[in-house]
């Protein structure tokens, strides 16, 4: 459903200033972006500005860059229509500040400083699949066949080549948990379980608890949200541009408990509440509620 719009406006002015940093082309710039809702749009929010000022260099070579396509929404829920009157890219601030306002006020200001920078070239085996026990798929699917590949009796999972491992289930989140990206989440959670040297399997039903399969199950509640306008318009700022600075334009907070629970999925193992709080948007908030308590509970893991 389209409801309401979003203006978006971003401009450059140049102040003339030069100079050599990293050995690159530096130009002083300040980079204005603004965003503006109508009352009847989805989300309405006050008019955010922010303004980036410093040091601008251009680290990517248009002939060696790839497009970025963001497709839209597969369907459903409430979207605003999208207009914009100016797109302005000035580059990487090295060094500078950046202010963020809020229907006109100032409220909160951050500076940059770039303390080293290497145009070396990276060694092609930082981007290949490592060895044993890890391989290579071509798909979603062929991914999600080696998944399930679980000995239920064992409750472990099988790599190829590799050992046995305790195999986690991680189930959906419960609670307030519509504002959120579970499958990001989850998936989040499994990376945390296999860096405890443990498997963590996302499960698609109820069933796969039901089933008693995995050596634990870890779930976690939602309890309480807060994101400020900033944040809320921010947010969807970066997504439509891809710019993590506007994503980070207000404060956000997540409530969370994460609980570790039997093969059964429903004997309480332990449970643990935590607040995250950050510049960024909701996911990252739950992100660092997860990080402050999921160590701990993986530890008492059977």
């Amino acid at each position: 459903t389209i409801k309401g719009t979003v203006t978006i406006d971003s401009w450059v002015v140049d102040s003339g200033k030069r100079q050599k940093m990293f050995g690159l082309d530096a130009k002083w710039l300040k980079w204005t972006q603004t965003i503006e809702t109508s009352p009847d749009t989805c989300q309405p929010s006050e008019p955010v500005k922010m303004e980036f000022e410093g040091w601008f260099v251009q680290l990517s070579i248009e002939s060696q860059s790839c497009p970025t396509h963001r497709p839209p929404p597969t369907g459903g829920g409430c979207m605003p229509k999208m207009i914009y009157k100016r797109i302005a890219n000035p580059g990487f601030m090295l060094t500078g500040t950046r202010k963020t306002y809020l229907n006109g006020k100032l409220t909160d200001t951050s500076t940059v400083e770039t303390l080293d920078l290497s145009r070396a070239t990276l060694e092609q085996s930082l981007f290949d699949v490592p060895t044993n026990p890890w391989i290579e798929v071509e798909s979603m699917a062929a991914l999600m066949k080696k998944q399930i590949n679980i000995d239920t009796s064992a409750k472990t999972v099988f790599s190829d080549g590799g050992k046995a491992q305790k195999t986690i289930a991680i189930d959906y989140f419960s609670g307030k948990a519509n504002k959120v990206d579970q499958d990001a989440l989850r998936a989040y959670i499994s990376s945390k379980v296999s860096s405890a040297g443990m498997s963590g399997y996302l499960v698609s039903s109820a069933a796969d608890v039901a089933g008693g399969k995995f050596a634990n199950v870890i779930g976690v509640e939602i309890k309480k949200t807060k994101e400020s306008g900033a944040a809320k318009i921010g947010g969807l700022f970066g997504k439509i541009t891809g710019s993590t600075d506007a994503a980070k334009a207000g404060t956000t907070s997540a409530e969370i408990v994460v609980t570790l629970y039997g093969s059964d999925g429903k004997t309480v193992v332990a449970s643990m509440p935590a607040t995250g709080e950050v510049k960024g948007q909701l996911d990252d908030a739950v992100k660092a509620a997860i990080d402050q308590v999921i160590g701990t509970l993986l530890a008492k893991a059977k």
